[in-house]
């Protein structure tokens, strides 16, 4: 699971300097992690925190972001 806003605040910052410059490659424009292959050209990467949900994390998680309510995950 990825929080949202980091998510969404990375991906913001890169349509707007896209924006701004479309014709300069992605990775002089913002700072990329790495590139990952994607089968057939190296793509540039930025890579955002995951966090891995289990059953002992779900309310600390999903619920508190507000991602889904403890009635979608429990079904009370």
């Amino acid at each position: 699971w990825k929080k949202i806003e980091p998510l969404a605040e990375k991906a913001a910052e890169v349509a707007v300097a896209l924006a701004r410059d479309p014709k300069t490659p992605v990775e002089t424009l913002v700072k990329v992690d790495r590139k990952i292959n994607n089968g057939s050209v190296d793509v540039p990467t930025i890579v955002t925190p995951v966090v891995i949900v289990t059953k002992d994390n779900l309310d600390d998680t999903i619920i508190k972001e507000g991602f889904y309510t403890k009635e979608q995950v429990y079904g009370k």
